[in-house]
């Protein structure tokens, strides 16, 4: 029970303070303030978790410092691992990639940010965690409860909104990736429908097969006519709702593109590289209108 416990109130502080560290890191790697957490709010669960473990499983060996470097490089690493690889399988999507760093393991981790992880967990157990268990030693029990309780109601709001629009996300890739290609093979059908009828009559006239042959050739062409109206029709339907799709960019899903820019997506790369194109060229053209105002 005990256990339980402080995860409940560790868990929300280490979050905050892992989302004020990945702002920071943005913000002095690019110059840009952004929120970088998956989530809406101030919150980086993944920090949450780690300093939680971390805390728990070694916070009684603090006295050992080649030893708190490699665990808590060893957990965090292992807790960015499987997090990357879970968040791509249940949204088809990587959400971060480090393919690009040395001694990298599938892009989900690398020895950088690993070393990252075993700096901060020695930063924290020495140095940040001591104060902040005292502090919270000292507060009202009935305080502590009532904000535990707001930051969950939050904290679950925001994890149902967020996954929700992630995943609304991936099925909307998924559609432009199979509307495109339905348009480009309607297109190819097209073609060829409306083609194969016409050259037909054209040798048919060419040849001075018309007499009696007239009525066929008027219904090879009017059919051919019918056939392209209906796939054309069809045609400009799957274009408008491809269009539509590319340019649905409500707020969570153009703070998820600012927070994770080497977000991929392995099996709709395509449609997610126009996507995010368009979001950023209605960003850059509304930030051209309020400069001229």
């Amino acid at each position: 029970m005990y256990i339980l416990t402080q995860m409940l109130w560790m868990f929300p502080i280490y979050s905050l303070l892992g989302w004020c560290l990945e702002v920071v890191y943005c913000a002095v790697t690019t110059g840009k303030l952004v929120n970088r957490g998956f989530f809406g709010g101030f919150i980086c669960p993944i920090y949450g978790l780690g300093a939680s473990l971390m805390i728990l499983l070694l916070a009684a060996e603090s006295h050992n410092l080649l030893l708190l470097f490699f665990g808590t490089l060893i957990l965090g690493s292992l807790l960015e691992l499987v997090g990357g690889f879970l968040l791509k399988r249940l949204f088809r999507i990587r959400w971060w990639d480090y393919s690009d760093e040395p001694l990298n393991i599938g892009g989900y981790i690398c020895l950088k940010f690993s070393l990252m992880w075993g700096v901060s967990g020695i930063l924290l157990l020495k140095i940040i965690h001591p104060p902040i268990a005292d502090l919270i030693r000292i507060t009202p029990p009935a305080l502590l409860t009532t904000l535990l309780i707001l930051f969950y109601i939050y904290f679950a709001a925001d994890l149902i909104t967020t996954v929700l629009s992630a995943l609304k996300l991936s099925r909307d890739l998924r559609e432009i990736t199979r509307l495109s290609a339905l348009i480009q093979k309607s297109g190819e059908r097209l073609a060829k429908g409306i083609g194969t009828p016409a050259i037909e009559a054209a040798q048919k006239i060419e040849s001075l097969e018309v007499g009696h042959k007239a009525r066929e050739i008027s219904e090879r062409v009017q059919t051919a006519a019918e056939y392209g109206r209906v796939k054309f029709r069809a045609k400009v339907e799957d274009s408008e709702r491809l269009n539509a799709l590319l340019s649905n960019a409500g707020s969570i899903r153009r703070r998820l593109f600012r927070a994770f820019p080497n977000m991929r997506a392995f099996e709709n790369s395509s449609a997610l590289a126009e996507m995010r194109r368009r979001v950023k060229g209605r960003t850059q053209r509304k930030k051209r209108d309020a400069d001229n105002e």
